[in-house]
């Protein structure tokens, strides 16, 4: 499919190469020079005046002072800006369907490459340094590591989900059957609680009747007991029956801790701060939280960038402005809604804020199929008129797929 002007095909599959194999595309340049040219990729892909007015924050990227602030900012106007240019194609169900092959492709790949590294982590980690968390029966693919595939995979589940429901029912268990072998894969292979939580925002979407809840449920519960088992172990260990240590150092993940304390200690994020103190900020409500977070300067997701930069008033406009209308939006299928739900609050504050990706699943999900459904529930209804009508007259030849056909 050649670029057309309605759709930029071409950007789209060179972002998202750098989105899932940045390893090799961006070899040797670090983070976060490496975010920041991923980024660009996606704002030029969906060009928007708010994306574009975020390189102005580019130049500022240089100062100790105000260096962070403005990466923090450029983040979210650049995912702003990003979501927002591509839910305007919302409509263009079928270039989104032609995505899904070439994302379906990415993913493949990924997952051979994460099989290999668990094998073999000690090659892999020579060849490209910058992997982390390798080891233990665990990969990345062409990430830096496991939990950086979630956002990526999330936008390939949210294509599926759309070339799923575009087709006849018995077409869909041919989809639903990939959906299953490519989320256990990465699932076991990755052994990453991000991937998790961007797998189980798509349940709802993907068990389209209840007769499979129980086992698809038994199913998740097996392959998530397989992945983490030893780490929800030690972590319950470690954590000594806090519940907040538990889900942050004894499961190794830091990356909500700064979301807690700003909600924690709301009343000073209110209103934007000095933009030369945030790191400082951030680690003084750490220390004075648990001495084990002296090393927390740090954000990591949508939702502290944005509280650290706008503050959080605005913060949370954006939030429910959002919120309402995922509420709206799709209107003909409560499965795939109650998914971008759950999608949406995985975006705000469990995938990486330089990941637009994540976002891009969300704008995704509204390009679900409406016409056709319509189409589907309309014919439905004519149906059931003619059958009425049948009812009230004794003059009936047969009942077919098209409906009751009537004497004259």
């Amino acid at each position: 499919m050649s670029e057309s002007a309605k759709f930029p095909a071409i950007r789209f599959r060179l972002a998202l190469l750098l989105s899932f194999f940045p390893c090799v595309l961006l070899y040797s340049i670090p983070y976060p020079a490496s975010a920041v040219i991923t980024m660009t990729a996606w704002i030029v892909t969906f060009p928007s005046w708010v994306g574009c007015t975020s390189f102005l924050l580019v130049p500022l990227f240089l100062s100790n002072s105000y260096g962070y602030f403005a990466f923090n900012l450029f983040c979210v106007l650049a995912t702003i800006g990003v979501v927002a240019k591509a839910w305007a194609h919302k409509s263009d169900s079928k270039a989104w369907m032609d995505m899904f092959r070439f994302s379906r492709s990415c993913v493949c790949i990924t997952i051979v490459i994460a099989l290999s590294q668990a094998v073999m982590p000690g090659l892999w980690m020579t060849l490209f340094p910058d992997l982390q968390g390798l080891g233990a029966g665990r990969g990345a693919g062409l990430r830096t590591e496991p939990s950086l595939l979630a956002a990526p995979f999330a936008l390939y589940l949210s294509l599926l989900i759309i070339q799923m429901h575009s087709v006849a029912d018995k077409q869909r268990r041919a989809y639903m059957l990939e959906a299953l072998v490519t989320i256990s894969a990465l699932v076991l292979v990755s052994r990453s609680l991000s991937v998790l939580i961007a797998v189980t925002c798509f349940a709802p979407a993907l068990i389209s009747r209840i007769r499979y809840v129980m086992t698809v449920g038994i199913a998740g519960i097996g392959i998530a007991a397989a992945a983490f088992s030893d780490r929800l172990v030690e972590g319950f260990a470690v954590a000594n029956g806090s519940m907040i240590y538990f889900v942050t150092l004894a499961v190794g993940s830091w990356r909500n801790v700064p979301d807690i304390l700003i909600l924690s200690n709301f009343k000073e994020y209110l209103l934007p701060g000095n933009p030369s103190q945030v790191r400082e900020h951030l680690n003084a409500l750490a220390l004075a939280w648990i001495p084990g977070f002296e090393w927390l300067d740090n954000t990591y997701s949508t939702f502290a960038a944005s509280a650290t930069t706008l503050g959080l008033i605005v913060t949370v406009c954006l939030f429910i402005g959002g919120a309402l209308l995922g509420f709206k939006y799709p209107k003909s299928n409560s499965r795939v809604r109650s998914s971008w739900i759950l999608l949406y609050l995985a975006s705000w504050f469990f995938f990486p804020k330089y990941e637009a990706t994540g976002w891009l699943a969300i704008a995704v999900l509204f390009a679900f199929p409406y016409e056709a459904q319509q189409l589907e529930r309309s014919s439905q209804v004519t149906w059931y008129v003619k059958l009425a009508r049948a009812a009230c007259t004794p003059k009936i030849r047969n009942v077919g797929p098209a409906g009751p056909e009537l004497l004259q």
